[in-house]
């Protein structure tokens, strides 16, 4: 019994002076100040954060520069889209000026064409069908 509170009250002792004395005389190593190692782990995380931010900036130009290209791209094909669109519009403005110069000729045999007979869609019925 005496042997087991000896040993209890000598671990007790270890484990008391452990927590109020940082270091041992007993030849133990010497752990690291707690400042030091905080820095250390901020200039490492400040590394870190450094080069995350070079590779969003350098994404961040690449696309501006994507999207400048395109923007160009979309101008131009604008561009090209309304020269079209004008020369659809004069081109359609000479056949029908065209269609009104040439006169036409009137003969006896022509008949009145009928018109189809249409469906509720739009669609000509078979001949021969009534709505």
């Amino acid at each position: 019994m005496l042997m087991f509170i000896g040993s209890a009250s000598a671990f007790a002792w270890r484990v008391y002076e452990g927590r109020t004395n940082s270091g041992s005389t007993l030849g133990s190593s010497v752990t690291p100040d707690p400042k030091r190692a905080t820095l250390a782990e901020f200039n490492v995380l400040k590394q870190q954060i450094s080069g995350q931010m070079q590779l969003n900036a350098q994404a961040l130009a690449a696309r501006q520069a994507e999207l400048k290209q395109l923007s160009e791209q979309l101008t131009a094909v604008s561009a090209k889209f309304d020269v079209l669109e004008q020369s659809m519009l004069n081109a359609r403005a000479a056949t029908t000026r065209a269609a009104k110069s040439i006169p036409l000729k009137k003969t006896g045999n022509v008949k009145p064409v009928s018109r189809a007979i249409m469906s509720e869609t739009n669609w000509p019925l078979p001949i021969g069908a009534s709505r």
